[in-house]
């Protein structure tokens, strides 16, 4: 990566992107990777003006936990640079890098990205939208991606910027995708038939009895679940077992804690009786 260097450099230790005044190397600086630079992405080569610090690397292929380090410095320094306190920054963070299926696809699409930017010596956060569009077409033809998932890598992508929402207004990304998707193949929009009858079958093979395994018996409590309260094989991980019970009646009552749905942005508590047939 680097800045305009107008001072003198210094090394920093690899223990992490902070400067012993507290600021991100990261800080007010566009990042490029660079050709020139002799140093390593684990010995930064740093030149401190009054209000920038100058970041060289060299252009060798940087690993997975390299390309995270970077990404997460990068969310980190946005958040910083909107002059937020630190455990605000702390807290927006922890959001952004929670273990969740939408920050693992975000991450997943964000390292591909900074990647690329590094073979092909492109800013990572101030990354032009011409050279957005030649990322995706890239990732199309290597990877034969959809022009659905395009739109995806678009939006994780868009967070890396320095104005994202640049990037969701921009007409050429916005054209560029509109284009893949008139070229996609026609989508069938009416689902066969589905027969359900090896699914029974498979659950009505599984014993209820004291001898059948912990997993086969949570296989099929998974499969009677789904079917009798339409619940997801996650929503069995979010059930505690004390919040289960069997009523006089036979019905089975019990919460899913924090399922995937919220209200008003708010987690949930989900409560379900399950009446016997």
């Amino acid at each position: 990566m680097r800045c305009p260097s107008h001072g003198r450099s210094s090394n920093i230790p690899s223990s992490g992107f902070l400067g012993n005044s507290g600021d991100t190397l990261l800080d007010e600086c566009s990042m490029v990777p660079s050709t020139t630079a002799t140093g390593s992405f684990s010995s930064l080569d740093v030149a401190t003006t009054s209000g920038a610090s100058n970041i060289s690397q060299d252009s060798a292929p940087l690993t997975t936990e390299q390309l995270d380090d970077l990404r997460v410095e990068i969310i980190r320094n946005q958040l910083v640079r909107k002059h937020l306190n630190a455990q605000a920054v702390e807290d927006l963070l922890a959001q952004r890098l929670a273990d969740n299926a939408t920050n693992k696809l975000y991450r997943k699409n964000q390292l591909r990205f900074l990647e690329w930017a590094t073979r092909h010596n492109v800013f990572y956060t101030a990354f032009t939208h011409a050279e957005l569009v030649n990322f995706l077409a890239e990732m199309r033809q290597e990877h034969g991606l959809q022009a659905s998932t395009l739109k995806t890598l678009r939006t994780a992508v868009a967070h890396l910027n320095d104005d994202p929402s640049s990037i969701s207004e921009s007409q050429l990304i916005n054209s560029y995708l509109d284009t893949m998707m008139k070229q996609a193949l026609p989508l069938n929009i009416h689902r066969p038939t589905i027969d359900v009858s090896p699914a029974l079958a498979f659950t009505h093979s599984i014993s209820s009895l004291p001898t059948t395994s912990i997993k086969r018996l949570q296989q099929k409590l998974d499969s009677l679940l789904t079917m009798a309260a339409f619940l997801r094989s996650s929503d069995l991980t979010r059930s505690p077992f004390d919040s289960c019970s069997i009523s006089d009646t036979g019905c089975l009552k019990l919460k899913v804690v924090a399922p995937k749905e919220t209200r008003g942005k708010r987690r949930i508590i989900k409560s379900f009786t399950i009446h016997p047939v």
